[in-house]
């Protein structure tokens, strides 16, 4: 939009007070805080998508349609690359930059209906301190810092209560999950999310289900 806004205003008459205030802009491209000239933003998103040609031919009027295309692609490229890099060197999430890893479609192309994949989503974005599922009307909430519920014997996260709680391996048989032989419990979990056998995410859902019931009826016992 503001590239084609550029070229509109720059085909308008020398009078028009839109013209004269872009021509004021561009007089002051290299003077003026970034912040308060609308064009040295625009510029600066060309030189981040490494397409200074592309600015200057915008400026001389040379600007064709390929040209405009070919610079949004690069400009997208460019944005999707400081969002992954964000992704991947961020702690909130420690699970989430794992499953872009193994496969970053997931989200959009899981055919699980919202009723049974909403608490996958849950699980991908969990922070490492604040864990909490919600399932069927139910919030449960998981302290890392203290010890498990169930067991007593490692701390009560999801990494625990998913993979290696011993309470829970009845739950895990009868569902029929399946853990890989990864020793990295954020990549084993991303690898469980992320499987394209919509069984297998059926046989997660069933033992997250089943679990978290039997983590609310120690609750309920210890109240």
């Amino acid at each position: 939009r503001a590239i084609r806004w550029f070229q509109k205003t720059m085909a308008m008459d020398d009078l028009r007070l839109p013209k004269v205030c872009l021509m004021k802009q561009l007089k002051s491209l290299n003077n003026s805080p970034v912040e308060y000239n609308w064009l040295s933003q625009l510029r600066n998103l060309f030189l981040a998508a490494n397409s200074p040609l592309a600015w200057e031919n915008l400026l001389s009027g040379d600007f064709t349609e390929e040209t405009l295309n070919n610079t949004l692609i690069e400009m997208r490229k460019n944005i999707e690359g400081e969002d992954e890099n964000r992704i991947l060197n961020s702690s909130f999430c420690p699970l989430y930059k794992h499953v872009m890893v193994k496969n970053r479609e997931f989200l959009m192309s899981s055919r699980l209906p919202l009723s049974k994949s909403r608490i996958l989503y849950q699980l991908i974005t969990s922070n490492s301190t604040f864990q909490s599922l919600y399932c069927n009307g139910v919030s449960h909430r998981f302290n890392p810092l203290s010890d498990c519920l169930l067991c007593s014997k490692d701390s009560d996260s999801l990494e625990h209560f998913l993979l290696s709680c011993p309470c829970l391996s009845k739950c895990r048989t009868l569902s029929g999950v399946k853990f890989s032989s990864s020793e990295n419990t954020a990549e084993e979990m991303a690898q469980m999310i992320c499987t394209q056998n919509e069984a297998q995410l059926g046989a997660l859902w069933k033992f997250l289900v089943d679990g978290l019931e039997t983590r609310r009826f120690m609750e309920r016992m210890l109240e």
